[in-house]
């Protein structure tokens, strides 16, 4: 069976939508469309990216968030840029402007503030599509 196949009623995942700093219910952050038609629906190949993506991007939200705190604006550009791609692979779109924003910041020094606030939002998405994936993972186990 395919992600596809997973009805979405059997994954149970604290749903939340960051706007303007409001979490909202009910809205997936991840898509998985674009990562099963470049698998071609194997879901042995889906689960190995959603893998690769589990183990690598909490050691980068990690890095972003270090990067942040110490001001290394260069290092957060590039963490944002690594981001950028595996957020894309697996249909997290909430967070890829966000992240383009970041990345184009390794030379500004100034409004810490908005940088931080930015960092936040994209780490709560990014930590909700790693519970959703988590859950898919679970789900295509089962079956």
């Amino acid at each position: 069976a395919t992600i596809l196949a997973l009805e979405p009623k059997k994954i149970k995942v604290e749903k939340t939508k960051i706007f303007n700093g409001i979490h909202q219910k009910n809205k997936n952050v991840t898509n998985l469309s674009f990562l099963t038609k470049i698998s071609k629906g194997d879901h042995k190949k889906i689960e190995k990216y959603i893998s690769i993506y589990l183990q690598t991007v909490p050691t980068d939200l990690k890095e972003l968030q270090i990067a942040v705190n110490d001001k290394n604006f260069k290092a957060l550009s590039s963490v944002a840029h690594k981001l950028k791609g595996n957020a894309s692979y697996l249909g997290v779109e909430d967070v890829l402007s966000e992240l383009n924003e970041l990345e184009k910041m390794k030379h500004f020094k100034e409004n810490t503030n908005e940088i931080t606030n930015i960092v936040n939002r994209v780490s709560l998405i990014i930590e909700q599509s790693i519970s959703e994936l988590n859950n898919y993972i679970l789900e295509l186990n089962k079956q």
